[in-house]
C-alpha cells in the first residue's frame, strides 16, 4: 500500500522526509480547468519540482458547477471535465477524487431520486472521457454534515455499480465513514470497487496519532482484511508536518 498526504508541493517536502510515497493536490489548484494554459503550466512546474509525485487530485468540481438540480449546464460541466482529464494526463495524474459536495448537493425541494439519476448520467458521460486520458474517477462518500447525497459507502457503491464503467470507481474516507457511524461490513461488501482511500481522526480530522480515535484501528484493520493494496492519503489538519507526518507513515503502514 502506498501512503500519501493531501496538500501542496510545499507539504510534499515534509512528506518525502517522513518517508511517504506521494502527495495529493487539488484539481482546481493544480489542473486548473478554468484557467489558461500558462497558469496550468506554472502549477505543473511546481508539482514536478516537488520531491514526490502527485498521481492523485481531489476537489474535482467547484461548487457552482452543479451536477444536480434544475440548473445543471451539461455543456459547461462536460467542457470542464474534458480539460481536467486532458491536463491530468499531461501531469501524470491517474486518479481524480469526486467528492465535490457543493456541486452534487441536492437543492431543497428537488427530487433526490432524480438527482441520483443526474449524477449517474454525468458519470456515464465522464467515464469514456476519463478513459481516453488514462484517468479513473473515484466517487467519495461524504459525511451527512457536508452533503445530502452519496453519503455512505453502501449508497456510493450502488451508484458505482449503476454507472458500470471501469473508469468510475469508489473511495472510502475513514473520517467520513466514522462520522456516519458506518459498518466495516459495508467496506468489505464494496471491496472490488475501491480505487483510492483517505483517512483522518474522527474528532477533529487530524493526523493519526495526534489525538485518540477509536474508529481508526477498526478502519485500518478492515482495509487490510479486504486486501487493499492501492493508495491511502491522509486528508485533514496538520499543525506540524515535520513532526506529524513520520507518525502518519508509521501508523498507516503498521495498521
Amino acid at each position: 500500500m502506498k501512503i500519501g498526504v493531501c496538500g501542496s508541493p510545499e507539504v510534499a517536502v515534509a512528506a518525502a522526509n517522513a518517508g511517504l510515497d506521494y502527495f495529493e493536490w487539488g484539481v482546481q489548484t493544480f489542473l486548473q480547468p478554468r484557467a489558461d494554459e500558462d497558469s496550468f503550466r506554472k502549477a505543473l512546474e511546481a508539482a514536478r519540482a516537488a520531491p514526490l509525485p502527485c498521481p492523485v487530485c481531489n476537489g474535482f468540481l467547484p461548487g457552482d458547477l452543479k451536477v444536480t438540480g434544475p440548473a445543471v449546464d451539461d455543456a459547461a460541466v462536460d467542457a470542464y471535465v474534458a480539460t481536467a482529464c486532458a491536463r491530468a494526463e499531461v501531469a501524470g495524474v491517474d486518479t481524480i477524487v469526486f467528492g465535490s459536495g457543493g456541486a452534487r448537493e441536492v437543492p431543497e425541494g428537488f427530487d433526490k431520486a432524480e438527482a441520483e439519476r443526474q449524477i449517474v448520467a454525468f458519470l456515464k458521460r465522464l467515464g469514456p472521457v476519463a478513459r481516453r486520458h488514462g484517468v479513473v474517477i473515484a466517487i467519495e462518500p461524504l459525511r451527512y454534515a457536508e452533503c445530502n447525497i452519496l453519503n455512505t459507502v453502501a449508497e456510493s457503491a450502488r451508484v458505482t455499480r449503476l454507472v458500470d464503467d471501469e473508469s468510475i470507481r469508489l473511495l472510502v474516507d475513514g473520517y467520513h465513514w466514522a462520522c456516519n457511524d458506518e459498518s466495516e461490513k459495508d467496506i468489505v461488501a464494496a471491496a472490488p470497487l475501491f480505487r483510492h482511500m483517505h483517512v483522518a481522526t474522527r474528532a477533529n480530522r487530524r493526523t493519526p496519532g495526534s489525538e485518540p480515535c477509536e474508529a481508526l484501528p477498526r478502519f485500518l484493520r478492515t482495509v487490510r482484511q479486504i486486501g487493499y493494496t492501492g493508495r491511502l492519503s491522509f486528508e485533514g489538519r496538520i499543525d506540524d508536518p515535520a513532526a506529524e507526518l513520520p507518525v502518519v507513515a508509521r501508523m498507516l503502514r503498521e495498521g
